[in-house]
């Protein structure tokens, strides 16, 4: 509860920053820089055949995990899974602030795809945010 009220004093604003990555999901992290408030946390180009990135969506600390889940269900999730397939995984889970993590799991041999995807999805994304009714923003 002290860490709420504390961002409580404090405006917060986005900002984009440098930050080093696994090689292999480089391509990725910077291609989801394209959605203004979604926040990487943790990448790994993996041991095995899949590359995983973990995020948050919008302003966990002020909003719940609504803002989050509209996202991912009725933007995200449905528009890249309609161009690359199974090639990637979404899963959310709850984290202890009332946000959601999300976790985007690519096989590594489609990350090249799974990227142009996500490029292609951000002024898409745009359009998509400016035809939403005003109680939806």
């Amino acid at each position: 509860m002290w860490r709420q009220k504390a961002l409580a004093m404090h405006e917060r604003v986005w900002a984009k920053v440098n930050v080093q990555v696994d090689a292999g999901v480089a391509g990725i992290v910077e291609a989801l820089g394209a959605f203004p408030t979604l926040q990487t946390l943790e990448s790994c180009e993996g041991s095995s055949d899949r590359v995983w990135i973990c995020f948050t969506y919008g302003n966990s600390w002020e909003t719940s995990w609504r803002e989050a889940a509209e996202f991912i269900f009725d933007f995200f999730a449905p528009r890249l899974f309609e161009i690359v397939g199974d090639a990637a995984t979404i899963v959310m889970r709850p984290s202890a602030n009332r946000g959601l993590l999300i976790d985007l799991s690519i096989r590594r041999s489609d990350v090249d795809p799974v990227r142009k995807a996500i490029l292609e999805l951000g002024p898409k994304f745009t359009t998509y945010q400016r035809a939403k009714p005003d109680a939806l923003r």
